[in-house]
């Protein structure tokens, strides 16, 4: 075999092997977020803290997959009117207001009390919701409080990794997807779970 066959073998070998653990990988993180694709809040009057996460504005109104976090948010807080709401989401150059500002004026159309939401209207990613949440949080000054998060199913595991790297031990309730993005939205998740599984 001359050397420019062997260099050929050598990319090859390094190209299949390469493909092999990006699969393994990819599976391994799709397993992991199926694991908490159906969660739910066993005992809402336990929770004190809801932190409901963002996913879009359509001008000022709650994008379809944010109405279905809304929507769930709104149905664990009937089980409990005791607990704060924790709305996060900044404002984006396509929206007239912030997630969190649609978010809240959502949830009051719904029922809830409006007492009862608060604004988390700077954070830009996931990271950034549970980090600017985490404050928010802290500033109540509660005693040990149980948290929970609403977030889509493709959602949930990497939300509650987070949440858990930066000291909230959090319960979820996933809301559901809408059906013509679940694969987008899933191949996206696992790409963004091996990210920030990496920086940790």
């Amino acid at each position: 075999m001359n050397q420019s066959n062997q260099k050929m073998v050598k990319v090859i070998k390094g190209f299949l092997i390469f493909l092999l653990v990006g699969v393994l990988v990819s599976g391994v993180s799709l397993f992991a977020i199926r694991s908490e694709w159906d969660s739910t809040i066993e005992d809402p009057a336990q929770v004190d803290i809801l932190i409901v996460l963002g996913a879009g504005v359509w001008g000022s109104e709650p994008s379809p997959q944010l109405k279905l976090r809304l929507q769930t948010a709104a149905t664990v807080y009937e089980e409990n009117s005791g607990m704060t709401l924790i709305v996060s989401g900044g404002q984006g150059p396509d929206e007239n207001v912030s997630e969190a500002q649609a978010m809240r004026d959502y949830l009051i159309q719904l029922g809830v009390n409006e007492e009862s939401i608060l604004m988390e209207g700077q954070s830009t990613s996931t990271v950034e919701n549970l980090i600017f949440s985490k404050a928010i949080l802290d500033g109540l000054k509660l005693d040990n409080p149980s948290v929970g998060i609403v977030t889509t199913d493709f959602h949930m595991y990497r939300s509650k990794m987070l949440a858990k790297r930066y000291g909230m031990n959090a319960v979820g309730e996933s809301a559901p997807n809408v059906p013509i993005i679940v694969v987008k939205n899933t191949i996206r998740e696992i790409l963004a779970v091996i990210k920030d599984t990496i920086l940790r």
